[in-house]
């Protein structure tokens, strides 16, 4: 999915995977998974916690920190496995590559997790 929008007379065309939205998900789960199989999901009952980044200029996933977390280590293991992800097309602004932020969400409920991911505005 490709999104472009026109503010002020600058056209933003935000960042977006080479293989689409569902292959990204698929990425994600692929360097998540190894990290759950360690986290007892049972003892994070109806809790969440963010990574925050940014994605720079070539596509790199980089400048990861979590925010509200609620378990040191596992935000630690997961926000280290999440350098593993692919390259990105990266955010471009009037056609010139720019570095965007990136927000990862965790949600554990009922001994399960669930995860989404939005590419931030630029500021």
């Amino acid at each position: 999915m490709l999104v472009t929008l026109s503010l002020s007379r600058n056209k933003i065309v935000y960042a977006t995977y080479r293989d689409g939205l569902r292959a990204f998900n698929e990425e994600i789960k692929r360097v998540i998974a190894p990290v759950f199989v360690k986290i007892d999901l049972k003892r994070h009952m109806s809790k969440e916690f963010n990574i925050e980044g940014s994605i720079n200029e070539k596509g790199r996933i980089a400048d990861l920190r979590y925010v509200n977390t609620f378990d040191d280590k596992a935000s630690s293991t997961l926000l280290l496995s999440l350098y593993h992800l692919p390259f990105m097309e990266p955010t471009l602004l009037n056609g010139k590559p720019v570095k965007s932020g990136i927000n990862f969400k965790f949600t554990f409920k009922d001994a399960m997790y669930f995860t989404s991911w939005k590419i931030l505005p630029l500021k």
